[in-house]
C-alpha cells in the first residue's frame, strides 16, 4: 500500500538536526519549534525536582534562554533532549545554591487553590498521593537521577553526563535512592494502615511504581502555555553573566566551545 501522499503545499516535519542547525542560522521559529517538542518533558522533570511549579516555570524559562544563546555551541553528536537537560540541572543547582535551603520550604511549595475540589479517593489516586510525598522527601542528587532514569530513559554514559558525575558513581545512587524512596514509602505505610502505598517488595516492584507515578503525574503537568511569549520577548531571559557561567559549564563536551560572549 502506497503511503498518503503529502498536501500540496505542506512542508515536512522538521527533523531535530535541521532545527538545530536553522537556529544556529539565527532562525527563531526554528528555536520554537525544539521548545514546542522539549517543553513538557523539562516542565515535568523541573516540577519533580523542585516541588514548586513557579520554581520550575523559571527554571525551564532559564534553560530554554541559555540554549538559544548558547544554540552556536551545540555539538550535532550530542541528543538535543541530553543537552536541555544538563542546562535545566544547572539552573537547579544555581538556584540551590542561592538558597539558604537545598530544598524548598514547605511553606514556599506550590499549594493548591482554597476552592479546589478534594482529590479522588480511588487506590490508584492514593497510591500516587504516597508516592508523591515520598519522592518530595528525597534530597536533590537523588531524586534527580531517578527523574533522568525512570523518566528521561537515561542510561550509562548519557545518565552520567547528565548528572556531571563520575559513570562508576550513578548506578549506586540510583540504587541509594530507590533504598531512601523506599524507607520513605515504608514509613509511610507504618503510620497509615490502610493501603494506601504500591507494593514495594522488591526493586521491580518499586521501579514499576515509580514509573507509573511518573506517568500518572506527566499527563497532569503541561508547560504554560505562554511560555514562548515569555522568551520571545527582548529583555526575557536571565543575565549575561548567568548565561556565560551555565554555557562555560557544559563546553567540556567533544566539539564545543566556550562562548566569551553570549
Amino acid at each position: 500500500m502506497q503511503p498518503p501522499s503529502r498536501e500540496r503545499g505542506a512542508r515536512p516535519p522538521l527533523t531535530e538536526a535541521q532545527a538545530i542547525q536553522r537556529c544556529q542560522a539565527g532562525d527563531r521559529r526554528a528555536f520554537r519549534h525544539l521548545v514546542h517538542c522539549h517543553q513538557d518533558a523539562l516542565y515535568f522533570a523541573a516540577t519533580l525536582m523542585t516541588s514548586s511549579q513557579t520554581q520550575a516555570e523559571r527554571q525551564v524559562h532559564n534553560a530554554f534562554h541559555v540554549a538559544w544563546r548558547g544554540i552556536h555551541t551545540f555539538n550535532l553528536a550530542c541528543a538535543v533532549q541530553l543537552w536541555l537537560i544538563r542546562i535545566l540541572l544547572r539552573q537547579g543547582s544555581s538556584d540551590r545554591r542561592a538558597s539558604s535551603s537545598p530544598t524548598v520550604p514547605a511553606s514556599n511549595r506550590d499549594k493548591p487553590p482554597k476552592n479546589s475540589p478534594p482529590p479522588p479517593a480511588g487506590q490508584a489516586d492514593r497510591e500516587t498521593q504516597a508516592m508523591r510525598q515520598a519522592f518530595a522527601g528525597l534530597e536533590p542528587g537523588q531524586r534527580n537521577v531517578l527523574i533522568l532514569h525512570y523518566f528521561a530513559d537515561l542510561k550509562g554514559p548519557d545518565l552520567a553526563l547528565a548528572l556531571d558525575a563520575p559513570s562508576e558513581t550513578v548506578d549506586p545512587l540510583r540504587r541509594q535512592a530507590l533504598a531512601k524512596l523506599r524507607e520513605l514509602l515504608e514509613s509511610t505505610t507504618a503510620s497509615n494502615p490502610k493501603p494506601t502505598t504500591p507494593n514495594v517488595a522488591s526493586d521491580r516492584a518499586l521501579t514499576q511504581a515509580l514509573r507509573r507515578f511518573f506517568t500518572t503525574t506527566a499527563l497532569s503537568l503541561r508547560a504554560p502555555a505562554n511560555l514562548w511569549d515569555s522568551l520571545s520577548g527582548p529583555t526575557a531571559g536571565p543575565s549575561r553573566p548567568l548565561v556565560h557561567v551555565a554555557l562555560a559549564a557544559i563546553a567540556e563536551d567533544p566539539g564545543h566551545e566556550a562562548d566569551p560572549t553570549p
